[in-house]
Order: structure tokens, then C-alpha cells, then sequence
């Protein structure tokens, strides 16, 4: 298959095609036919303003996570996104994860928190609350209103992670 001089930030794959987020260098995503597994094609280049980071699609939408906010692409055509929004935001979350209409964005530093923003129109999302986590988010999943958040704890004087716990929240209302 073909070859790209590029670094991988993350990666979604939706029936024939991936949607790749790239380096700093070349801000923005890709998308690639695969559906002959053994000769994938570049379909399209997205440049973004900012390097993007997660990706995650949820029904025709791919949302990109920049240090600046998110990128809302309709995936109705899947070769060709088309930009629907832009929601600012003043850092990049280190994990999004959308169920039940709703994003949920886990941010480290500073602060903490899970985000959760409901994403019913995706051309106008709106903030609608904000866990704060007891350490360092370093994963979560989202099922039936229920927040499955694996904290960590780190060492201040090499940054290593140290310790690992779950908290389970009820984030219903």
C-alpha cells in the first residue's frame, strides 16, 4: 500500500474509511479508502490551523480535538468532510468519548475534569456540566449515565505514573 511521511496522532475507521489525524507539521487529517485492504488511497487532505490530536466519530460526524477547541466534520459523504463548527475551547482534551448525545472530554492539566458537552446538534454544541476527578484522568468510558474513569496519580519529581484507581459516577443530571 501507500506510504505518508507523517506522524499519527489517532485513527478512526468507519466501514471503508480511516480518518487520520496528523502531526504539528501537517496539521489536520486525512482521509483513506481501505476498502482494498491491500491497496489503500489517500482521498482527501483536511488542513487545520492548529495540530489535531483524538479523533472519534459518532454517527456522520468525526470530531478533531485541537489545543484551541474542536472540529466538527460532517462524514455524510465520507471521502469528502465537510467543516459543520468550531467549538473553542482553551486546551486540548487528552480523551473524547460521545454516548447518549452527549461528549465527554477528559482534560489533565489544569484542572482535572471531565467535560460533558451535549452534542444533539452538532453544528451548536452546548457545555453542560463538569466533573472534577480525583487524579489525573487517564481513561473513561461512558454507559447508560454511568462514568467509568480510570484516574492516575503521578510522581512530582519524574512525572511517572504511580498508582491507577477507578471512579464510577452517576452523571445523570
Amino acid at each position: 500500500g501507500e506510504g505518508w511521511n507523517l506522524a499519527i496522532e489517532s485513527i478512526e475507521v468507519v466501514n471503508d474509511y480511516a480518518y487520520i489525524a496528523a502531526d504539528p507539521i501537517n496539521a489536520g487529517f486525512q482521509v483513506v479508502n481501505v476498502s482494498d485492504r491491500s491497496n489503500p488511497s489517500l482521498s482527501g487532505y483536511y488542513a487545520s490551523p492548529y495540530e489535531v490530536g483524538q479523533t472519534l466519530v459518532a454517527g456522520n460526524y468525526l470530531y478533531l480535538a485541537s489545543p484551541n477547541g474542536l472540529w466538527i466534520y460532517n462524514l455524510s459523504t465520507p471521502d469528502n468532510p465537510t467543516l459543520v463548527d468550531y467549538y473553542p475551547q482553551e486546551r486540548q482534551p487528552k480523551q473524547i468519548f460521545f454516548e447518549g448525545g452527549y461528549l465527554y472530554e477528559s482534560f489533565e492539566l489544569p484542572g482535572r475534569e471531565i467535560h460533558i458537552i451535549d452534542a444533539s446538534k452538532p453544528s451548536n454544541l452546548n457545555h453542560v456540566g463538569t466533573y472534577k476527578a480525583n487524579g489525573f484522568p487517564f481513561d473513561h468510558y461512558v454507559k447508560d449515565n454511568v462514568l467509568y474513569l480510570l484516574d492516575t496519580q503521578r510522581a512530582w519529581q519524574t512525572g511517572k505514573i504511580i498508582v491507577y484507581w477507578l471512579e464510577i459516577v452517576d452523571v445523570s443530571n
